[in-house]
């Protein structure tokens, strides 16, 4: 299934705000993660998500992955939820500006 812009933000949102687990397809690659930041880099929508499990061609798992929104296919939120914020030195730094965020 694939969403608008604006339909892919509204559940990356809820997500954030309600601290649930997201899955979805990214690259032909299976993620799932706690999305965390949301924002514009170099004049594209990317989401900073830290990968749970799933697969992962280069790294192992869990790590932190920035996505490019475009890429994003069949995304689904999740009844499982996590922590919050994870401790990490200013995540948000590399992001021109946040859309959203985990509080």
């Amino acid at each position: 299934m694939s969403l608008n812009v604006l339909e892919l933000r509204y559940l990356i949102r809820s997500a954030m705000i309600n601290k649930q687990l997201v899955d979805f397809v990214y690259e032909n690659q299976y993620v799932l993660g706690e999305p965390h930041v949301y924002g514009i880099k170099a004049n594209e929508i990317h989401l900073l998500i830290y990968q749970i499990d799933g697969q992962s061609s280069n790294t192992r798992l869990p790590k932190w992955q920035d996505i490019s929104a475009e890429k994003i296919c069949n995304f689904h939120l999740l009844r499982y939820h996590f922590q919050g914020k994870r401790t990490t030195t200013n995540i948000q730094k590399d992001f021109d500006k946040v859309l959203e965020f985990v509080k």
